[in-house]
C-alpha cells in the first residue's frame, strides 16, 4: 500500500464523503418518486386504458 500524507488522504476521505453525499441524495430521490406514484392522485392524473387499470388495482 501507497503511503500517503496527510494532504492526499484528507482528499480522498472528501472525495469519498461526497461520492457518498451523492449516492444519498439520489436514495432520497427514488424513495420520493416511489411515494409519489403510489398517491392514488397520481394515478388519477393520467387516463389509463382498461389494461392499465387492471394493473393498478
Amino acid at each position: 500500500m501507497e503511503d500517503l500524507h496527510d494532504a492526499d488522504l484528507d482528499q480522498l476521505l472528501a472525495d469519498r464523503l461526497a461520492e457518498s453525499a451523492d449516492a444519498l441524495r439520489a436514495v432520497v430521490t427514488a424513495a420520493r418518486l416511489v411515494q409519489q406514484i403510489g398517491r392514488p392522485d397520481a394515478l388519477l392524473a393520467h387516463r389509463l386504458d382498461p389494461a392499465a387499470h387492471r394493473l393498478a388495482g
